[in-house]
C-alpha cells in the first residue's frame, strides 16, 4: 500500500498537481494532521434579541463579567447563566454593533449613533452615559493612559477622526494642553476608521490605510504615522490580536500585522476561495477572534446577503501556518472567561439538574478564568464549541501517473485515529484534466479496516468522511497499480 497524507488545505491552487488537501471541512488544522471540530453547545439563556457584540473581562477583585449587546439592550450574564438587562433607563434604539474599551475597572461601550456608555465593574448595576460629553463613535480602545474614540458620528460625521480623553481620565473631552485631550483627523484617502487596537501604542485601521499612534507628550500628545498606505480592512470586527501580532481581513485577503508592516497569510492558499464563497455585499460582517489556547485565529463570515447571521468559520493555525473551514451558524464569536465550579456548586450553572440542563462536564463553561472561544447561535444563546463533533470531510491531493498511464485503484485504508468516529470513503475519478470528478457511493470499512474498489482512470482522489469524534486524521493508505496508457 502507498501512504498519502492529506496535506495542507490549498483551495486556491489548481486541481492538477495540487500538493495539498482540496477539502478540509469541519476540522481543525494541525501541523501534520487534522482534528475534530465540535458543534456549538449553548449554556446560557437567550438574549432578548440577536447579539451584535460581546465582551468578557475580569475585574481587579477577580470577578468575571460577560456583557453582550443587541439592537436595544446591553445584558450581563449571571452565575446561573441567565442574561439580565443592565442598559441605561429607556434602553437604546438601533444599535447595529457594540464595541468595548476597558479603562481600569471601567468598561466603556460604543455603538453608531449612541452616546458612549460606561459601567464600573465593581460598583455599577447599569450602564450610563459617559460624563464629559464625549462624542458618539464606532471604534474604541485604551492606549496608554487615554481612552481613544474613532469614526466620530456625533452631529457632523467625521469617519476619519480620532478623539482621545484627558490623561488618565475618561470624563475629560474638551481639547486642552493641560489635560492632554485632543482631536486629530487622519489625512489622505484611507477612508473610514474601522478599528483601533489598544496597548502601549495604538494601531488604527482605516478602510485603506494602517496607522500607528505613539504617545509623545504635550504639545503633540500623540504622534500618528501611516505605516501602510493602500492596505486596511473592509471589516471592522475582523481585526483581532495575540501579543504583538494583529490579524485582519484586508481588501484582498488575510494578513498578519506585526508593527512595521503586514504579512499575507492567505495569499495563494485560501484568499480566492474566501472571496468566491463569501457574499461580497456582506464582507463587513466578518468577525475574528483569537483562540489563544489552540494558537488559532477564527473568522466567521456569511455566504449570502439573505442571511442575518454568519454561516461559515475560517480557521487559521498560526503555529502550523495552515487553514481549514467549518459550516456553523453564529451571530457573534468572541473570547470568553468562565467562573470556576466544583461538584458542590453545580446547582448554580445547572439549576434544573444535570438531566435537564445538560452541559458536557469538560465544557469550557466550567473552567474558571481560562480564555476560550465562545459564540452566540441563531437562538441568541451563548455557547462554546463542546458539543458533538461535526461531520467532517477531507480529500487527498490528485493521484496520477507522471507518464500519463491510467491507474487502477483497488483498496483504501483511512488513517483516522479515534475509536468514536465512523469513517467512510468515496473514490473520485476523471480521465481528462478538463473533466469534473465523478464520485461513487461512500463505502464503510471491512473487518480489515479497508474499503475495496475497482476504479480505473487517469486521475483519482480519495474523500474521507467522518461522523463522530476523532483525534487525528492523517491521510489514507491506497492500493493502486498501472492500468495502461489508454
Amino acid at each position: 500500500m502507498t501512504k498519502m497524507i492529506f496535506g495542507e488545505w490549498l483551495p486556491d491552487q489548481p486541481a492538477l498537481d495540487n500538493p495539498g488537501a482540496t477539502i478540509a471541512k469541519n476540522v481543525l488544522p494541525y501541523v501534520r494532521t487534522y482534528g475534530s471540530f465540535k458543534s456549538l453547545q449553548s449554556f446560557s439563556t437567550a438574549l432578548s434579541a440577536a447579539c451584535v457584540g460581546s465582551v468578557t473581562v475580569k475585574d481587579s477583585a477577580g470577578t468575571i463579567h460577560n456583557h453582550a449587546g443587541s439592537g436595544t439592550k446591553i445584558e450581563a450574564l449571571s452565575a446561573t447563566k441567565t442574561w439580565a438587562n443592565i442598559s441605561k433607563s429607556g434602553n437604546y434604539v438601533g444599535a447595529s454593533s457594540w464595541r468595548w474599551g476597558r479603562f481600569g475597572d471601567r468598561m466603556i461601550a460604543v455603538a453608531p449613533g449612541i452616546a458612549p456608555q460606561y459601567y464600573d465593574l465593581t460598583t455599577s448595576s447599569t450602564y450610563l452615559d459617559l460624563p464629559g460629553s464625549p462624542p458618539k463613535a464606532e471604534s474604541i480602545a485604551t492606549i496608554r493612559n487615554f481612552l481613544v474614540l474613532g469614526n466620530i458620528n456625533d452631529g457632523s460625521p467625521r469617519p476619519n477622526r480620532l478623539n482621545w480623553s484627558g490623561y488618565n481620565n475618561t470624563e475629560l473631552w474638551t481639547a486642552s494642553i493641560a489635560t492632554q485631550s485632543d482631536t486629530r483627523d487622519l489625512e489622505g484617502d484611507g477612508g473610514d476608521i474601522q478599528a483601533i487596537v489598544p496597548g502601549g501604542y495604538g494601531v488604527v485601521f482605516q478602510e485603506n490605510s494602517i496607522w500607528t499612534m505613539t504617545y509623545a507628550g504635550p504639545p503633540t500628545i500623540f504622534r500618528l504615522n501611516e505605516v501602510e498606505e493602500g492596505r486596511g480592512t473592509p471589516a471592522p470586527d475582523s481585526v483581532c490580536w495575540s501579543g504583538s501580532t494583529i490579524y485582519y481581513l484586508g481588501q484582498d485577503g488575510f494578513y498578519a500585522f506585526t508593527g512595521q508592516g503586514s504579512r499575507p497569510i492567505g495569499a495563494e492558499k485560501i484568499d480566492r476561495w474566501f472571496f468566491e464563497t463569501a457574499d461580497e455585499n456582506s464582507v463587513r460582517f466578518v468577525r475574528g477572534v483569537v483562540d489563544r489556547r489552540n494558537r488559532m485565529v477564527i473568522w466567521s463570515f456569511r455566504s449570502s446577503s439573505t442571511l442575518d447571521y454568519n454561516d461559515y468559520l475560517l480557521i487559521y493555525n498560526w503555529a502550523a501556518d495552515k487553514w481549514s473551514y467549518c459550516q456553523v451558524n453564529t451571530e457573534v464569536i468572541s473570547e470568553y472567561l468562565t467562573t470556576d465550579y466544583n461538584l458542590d456548586q453545580l446547582d448554580t450553572p445547572l439549576p434544573n439538574g444535570i438531566d435537564t440542563d445538560s452541559i458536557p462536564v469538560d465544557s469550557e463553561a466550567f473552567r474558571g478564568g481560562r480564555v476560550s472561544m465562545a459564540a452566540f447561535g441563531t437562538d441568541h444563546k451563548m455557547g462554546t464549541f463542546n458539543g458533538t463533533s461535526l461531520n467532517a470531510e477531507l480529500e487527498t491531493k490528485e493521484i496520477a501517473d507522471p507518464s500519463g498511464n491510467t491507474l487502477v485503484l483497488t483498496g483504501v485504508r483511512p488513517l483516522v485515529d479515534g475509536a468514536s468516529a465512523t469513517v467512510t470513503v468515496q473514490s473520485g475519478t476523471r480521465t481528462n484534466q478538463n473533466e469534473n470528478y465523478q464520485y461513487g457511493l461512500s463505502q464503510a470499512q471491512n473487518t480489515l479496516g479497508k474499503m475495496s474498489f475497482r476504479n480505473k482512470a487517469r486521475y483519482h482522489r480519495i474523500r474521507v468522511n467522518t461522523t463522530g469524534e476523532f483525534n487525528d486524521a492523517f491521510g489514507v493508505d491506497i492500493d493502486v497499480s498501472l492500468g495502461g496508457k489508454r
